[in-house]
């Protein structure tokens, strides 16, 4: 009977140790599940703060783009501007040398001042002055 009641102990003091070193190997996984899981977590900040400083930097060069596109728009709107002022001093200056040709040819005592305005007017429509 001590046998067979120390064979049932050392059964119980076996499940015992087992139960012990499975809540040890328990314990270890969960240690190593919250390990993975922060791990994890990390893993998707640093990824977070990757994306969000590539954003910047594609909306920082999106910016700078845009600038030089307005400075260059700018530019090219007072190169227009400057040639579109040319043209038309060039053009006033034609009107004025055909007004003072008129004038020289004595047309304004003949015709009248209005009639030589109409007829400056009327040449400088048909050389294109008004294109």
């Amino acid at each position: 009977m001590l046998d067979r009641q120390n064979a049932i102990q050392d059964a119980f003091d076996s499940a015992e140790a087992i139960n012990r070193r499975a809540d040890e190997k328990m314990q270890n996984y969960s240690k190593r599940i919250a390990n993975v899981e922060e791990e994890g977590r990390e893993i998707i900040r640093k990824a977070k703060e990757r994306a969000d400083l590539q954003a910047k930097d594609i909306i920082e060069d999106a910016n700078k783009e845009a600038g030089e596109i307005i400075a260059k728009a700018e530019h090219n709107i007072e190169v227009e501007k400057e040639k579109a002022t040319a043209e038309m001093r060039s053009e006033i200056a034609a009107l004025a040398l055909m007004a003072a040709e008129q004038i020289v040819d004595g047309e304004i005592q003949q015709k009248g001042h209005e009639a030589v305005v109409d007829e400056v007017i009327n040449k400088a429509r048909s050389t294109g002055w008004q294109s």
